[in-house]
């Protein structure tokens, strides 16, 4: 129940707080702070304040089918009666909060990043706001992945303001990889500038040894 009350609440905060963001009409990382302190003051009212780190960890620590089920059920409840449209895209927006999350705390004690160092303070929105995702995935669990129609997206193990890392599994062959979209205009274009200067230094160092 922990993880739901946490994707309750995150739920509740992006529709008193986010809905514009959520449909694309304003940028959600200017919402973030308010949807945070939303999520705060909503444990603070059940008086459950303490219980949002623990809270936290249960979620980073599901698995994505009870995540899913439980983000669709969530938004079914806190929109209804609102288009489906809109119920659709904020079970997207929680489905992908643990992924962003993980993301958010790895560090080298915990590549995985699936618990919360003792130094997180969870009651401070600034802190909570950076494990809330910024913006709805690009893509979707059981899409195809783009010009590989074979592959199929399974779940997004991470997301950030560049792009999302995806898990992909083969239609035939069984086989899961990963597979990261740099979804940024300019960030992919430094990419390929760095790349190309990366050929270009082993291509100058090879032909000098053919010279030598």
């Amino acid at each position: 129940m922990s993880m739901q009350l946490l994707l309750r609440c995150i739920g509740e905060a992006v529709v008193a707080r986010g809905l514009k963001a959520l449909a694309g009409l304003v940028p959600m990382g200017e919402q973030i702070y308010n949807i945070a302190e939303e999520v705060i003051e909503r444990y603070r009212k059940r008086q459950l304040e303490g219980q949002i780190r623990q809270d936290v960890e249960q979620m980073v620590q599901a698995g994505i089918d009870e995540v899913r089920c439980d983000a669709q059920q969530i938004a079914q409840e806190v929109l209804t009666g609102r288009p489906a449209e809109e119920v659709k895209q904020l079970a997207q927006y929680l489905a992908q909060v643990p992924a962003v999350a993980r993301q958010s705390l790895k560090r080298p004690d915990d590549l995985s990043g699936k618990s919360v160092p003792a130094q997180l303070d969870l009651r401070d929105p600034l802190q909570l706001g950076n494990l809330l995702p910024r913006r709805l995935p690009q893509f979707h669990v059981g899409e195809p992945v783009p010009y590989a129609p074979q592959w199929r997206f399974v779940e997004l193990l991470g997301a950030g303001g560049f792009g999302e890392v995806w898990l992909a599994q083969h239609t035939f062959l069984d086989q899961l990889r990963a597979i990261k979209f740099c979804l940024d205009a300019d960030a992919r274009a430094r990419l390929l500038r760095h790349e190309g200067e990366v050929v270009r230094q082993v291509m100058r160092v090879s032909q000098g040894m053919r010279d030598d």
